[in-house]
């Protein structure tokens, strides 16, 4: 009748057990007491089974908040729910290991409806590779074994009156539920420039010592909140800085600020350094100045930003990819591999970075009907690259003098993410294939360039394995093949935002994340020069080009088509009754036409008391204006252009 310790209940079954098994004699002597004794047994039995089903499950040690949990970036395939389906389907964490609470202003059954639909079409795919197996906690990979699993609130619901919560309120509706959790992850997929003030929340109700002995024993030292922070962090050198100084402000050390940059969960670069012992064996070099003059990174898509546009305004090619992604990747290439450990790796990669490299310059295009995209605005100033092609010159000891070109575009005509290396006095290239998860090609491969020894050797195995390897021998004739190559369309790999949420559960988040360390030198070595050189370049140093097939060439090289942006500007969008009519709804236009039509293009906010759109002669005639009775506030030099 008294509660029993698990242990005292395991020695009661045990001691019975041996008397029956130990002592067959007795059964054959005294039936009687054999069935007593079973008897007995089976009532110890009862009272373990009682005793472990009276414990309580243990309470999950992290607690995982979504923040912006109905955005295309959590929604879409290959975005944060898709890995972190995936990563629960693949034993990385359960209910009794890390809670998941998606913060959205809309109803919980309209989120399950959004999140079964992208997890349905993701379990199709994952169903038909051979190599992936299901490893979810009780052996159920299902999307709505997933979503049941989800911690729905109502904590991003609108006010009754229709209002916003504000962060703080939030926060603090939400804190009880974390209060067991030794640790708190709240990934923040909304706009940056509300980091600071949700920093500041959940710093200040999230991040104290949680009541509960347990929490506060597991609970590290550095605070127990860790914010996952998308990109783009910031706009520019200043506007990063501006980021990061309003979390520490909120008392947020920046070992606890990881940046996302789902490149450095490709598994093709993020095992760059494991790679490149082998690489360099089977080629007989070392990564020096001594064997390579050129080293080539680049993203190229294959078609526009088609209907994207108005997430592209202000952004261009150099903002979007070449400040995080391609800086990040050569300098996963450029490290010494016993650096990419969980310690040494982000001083590693900011060493590189800061110290590699003086200045860079770059080349700018738009690709021809960009600017017809909806949601543009006009900017007199700058023009928006959808390709940029950025040289750099490596300046440490083993590496002084070479040649590097970081270049991504759009409506290239194909897609391309690689690493080409060039041999010093040869004719020999090295290619990393490195978009396995996207464009399923990850290998590496020469061509002109012999083998020094063809041996097999070990490379890191795909999936959530940490530690696995699988051997791998050189298939190079003739100075043309792969080294190594990970072509089976049966292998499993894990989506970046998986491997992310494994780096959370081990503790390793500077394996997966950029760090604050890292990213402020990318942005100071993309602003050499000023922030309108690379960033925000002038619209007559930007060329208009068309896709390789306009002009019958093979990608990804594209069509010049003689004009620059400025050109376009100044033709194709001119202020005229015939382009009123053509360009009517074409938003970029209705914005020129605007600004343009009201101090000599230089005002600064234009607000309309009624509604309605004026038309380019009109405005010139000044007729609409007094019509339509529009504002024009006089410039606030007081507040921030």
């Amino acid at each position: 009748p008294h509660p029993v310790h698990p242990v005292e209940a395991i020695v009661v079954w045990w001691k019975t057990t041996a008397c029956i098994l130990w002592k067959p004699s007795w059964f054959g002597e005294r039936m009687h007491m054999a069935t007593a004794r079973i008897a007995l047994l089976a009532a110890a039995s009862a009272k373990l089974v009682d005793a472990f089903s009276s414990v309580p499950k243990p309470t999950p040690t992290i607690g995982y908040v979504l923040l912006g949990a109905n955005g295309d970036n959590v929604i879409r395939q290959n975005g944060v729910l898709h890995g972190l389906y995936e990563a629960w389907c693949g034993g990385i964490f359960g209910a009794d290991t890390m809670e998941i609470y998606p913060i959205s202003s809309r109803p919980e059954e309209e989120l399950r409806e959004l999140y079964a639909d992208t997890l349905g079409q993701v379990q199709s795919k994952l169903d038909i590779v051979g190599d992936w197996e299901c490893n979810a906690d009780g052996g159920v990979c299902t999307p709505d074994a997933f979503i049941n699993e989800l911690k729905f609130n109502s904590v991003g619901a609108k006010k009754p009156d229709g209002s916003r919560k504000s962060a703080l309120e939030q926060a603090q509706e939400l804190a009880p539920n974390l209060e067991p959790y030794a640790s708190i992850n709240l990934f923040m997929s909304i706009p940056p420039s509300a980091y600071g003030e949700w920093a500041e929340a959940t710093a200040n109700e999230w991040d104290k010592p949680s009541g509960s002995r347990r929490s506060r024993r597991l609970q590290k030292a550095g605070g127990r909140l860790h914010l996952l922070l998308e990109k783009p962090f910031g706009t520019s050198k200043d506007d990063a800085h501006e980021l990061h100084d309003a979390i520490a402000a909120a008392g947020i050390d920046s070992d606890h600020e990881h940046i996302v940059d789902h490149w450095l969960n490709f598994f093709m670069i993020k095992n760059l350094p494991a790679f490149r012992p082998s690489v360099e064996a089977a080629l007989g070099v070392k990564l020096s100045s001594d064997y390579f003059s050129k080293i080539v990174i680049t993203q190229y898509e294959k078609r526009g930003l088609e209907g994207r546009g108005g997430f592209f305004d202000g952004v261009g090619q150099v903002r979007d990819v070449i400040q995080s992604h391609l800086l990040q990747t050569l300098a996963l290439l450029l490290i010494t591999p016993a650096n990419a450990t969980v310690e040494s790796i982000s001083t590693a990669k900011s060493n590189v970075i800061g110290l590699l490299f003086d200045g860079m310059a770059c080349s700018f295009g738009q690709y021809h009907g960009f600017l017809l995209e909806e949601g543009l605005s006009f900017h007199a100033e700058f023009a928006d690259s959808t390709l940029a092609r950025c040289d750099l010159t490596a300046m440490s000891n083993n590496m002084n003098g070479v040649e590097i070109v970081l270049q991504a575009g759009k409506m290239m005509g194909e897609f391309l993410y690689s690493i080409d290396m060039y041999q010093k006095g040869g004719p020999g290239v090295l290619t990393y294939d490195i978009g396995k998860e996207d464009l399923n090609l990850g290998d590496v491969k020469v061509r002109n360039w012999d083998l020094a020894d063809g041996n097999k050797f070990t490379v890191p195995a795909p999936g959530f394995q940490g530690g696995q390897v699988v051997e791998m021998t050189p298939n190079v004739v003739s100075g043309h093949g792969a080294i190594l190559n990970y072509s089976d369309p049966n292998e499993y790999f894990a989506t970046p935002y998986a491997m992310m949420v494994q780096a959370i559960l081990d503790e390793k988040y500077d394996l997966a994340f950029a760090t604050w360390k890292t990213v402020k030198k990318c942005w100071a070595l993309v602003e050499d020069g000023g922030a309108n050189k690379n960033l925000d370049p002038a619209p007559d140093q930007v060329r208009v080009y068309g896709a390789p097939d306009t002009c019958g060439n093979h990608p990804p090289d594209v069509c010049y088509t003689g004009k620059t942006v400025q050109d376009v500007y100044e033709d194709d969008f001119e202020c005229t009754a015939e382009h009123d009519m053509e360009l009517e709804e074409v938003d970029l236009y209705q914005a020129k036409v605007t600004q343009s039509s009201f101090s000599g293009g230089s005002m600064r906010e234009i607000s309309p008391s009624r509604g309605g759109s004026p038309t380019c002669s009109a405005l010139l005639r000044n007729e609409w204006v007094k019509e339509k009775e529009w504002i024009v506030p006089e410039p606030d030099t007081a507040a921030p252009a």
